[in-house]
C-alpha cells in the first residue's frame, strides 16, 4: 500500500516538477536576454515578461519588474509598454489587497491604453478591473466592466477577447 500511495504521490507531483522546471527556464532565458539588450522597448517586454512568468513562482517579484517597465516605457515615451506595466502593478496591488492603488493602475492603464489606441490591451485592462470587482463581492460592477470588454472585442472584431468575457459573465451569472 505503501508502494502504491508512492507511486500515486510521484505521479501527481511529476507534472507540477516538470512545469516549474519550463518555468526555471524560461526566467532564465529572460535574464539572459535582458543583460544582452539595451533600454529600449525590447527590455520593457522583457521586464513585463518576466513579471508574467514570476506570477506562478514568486510574486513578490512581480511588482519590482513592473515598476522597472512601467518606469522604463515611461523614459522611452512608450505609451502601450507603459500602459501595459501599469496594468500589472494594478493587478498585484489588488491581489496585495490594496484597493486604492490597484484601482489607480488600472484607471491610468485603461487611459494609456486608450491613448495609445490598443482596444485590446483595453479589453484586457476591463477585464482585470472585472476580477477586481468580483473578489470585492461587486457582481453589478464586474459585469459592467465585463460588458464593456465585450462591446469593445466586438467593434474591434477581437474574438479571443470576446469569448473570455462571454466565459466570465457566465461565471458571474452561476455565482
Amino acid at each position: 500500500m505503501k508502494q502504491f500511495l508512492s507511486l500515486l504521490l510521484l505521479f501527481c507531483c511529476f507534472p507540477l516538477l516538470a512545469q516549474s522546471d519550463k518555468l526555471i527556464q524560461k526566467k532564465d532565458s529572460l535574464y539572459a536576454a535582458l543583460r544582452k539588450s539595451a533600454p529600449d522597448t525590447t527590455r520593457v517586454s522583457i521586464y513585463l515578461n518576466l513579471s508574467y512568468a514570476y506570477a506562478k513562482i514568486n510574486k513578490d517579484s512581480i511588482l519590482p519588474l513592473a515598476i522597472k517597465a512601467r518606469d522604463l516605457a515611461k523614459s522611452l515615451r512608450y505609451l502601450r509598454g507603459e500602459a501595459e506595466a501599469s496594468r500589472q502593478i494594478g493587478k498585484q496591488y489588488s491581489l496585495l489587497g490594496n484597493s486604492d492603488l490597484a484601482l489607480s493602475y488600472l484607471e491610468t492603464a485603461a487611459q494609456q491604453f486608450q491613448q495609445a489606441n490598443y482596444a485590446q490591451g483595453t479589453v484586457a485592462t476591463y477585464i482585470v478591473f472585472a476580477d477586481y470587482y468580483e473578489k470585492k463581492g461587486k457582481l453589478e460592477s464586474s459585469k459592467r466592466y465585463l460588458t464593456l470588454a465585450e462591446q469593445l472585442s466586438k467593434k474591434i472584431r477581437y474574438f479571443k477577447g470576446e469569448a473570455n468575457v462571454v466565459r466570465r459573465i457566465g461565471g458571474l451569472y452561476l455565482q
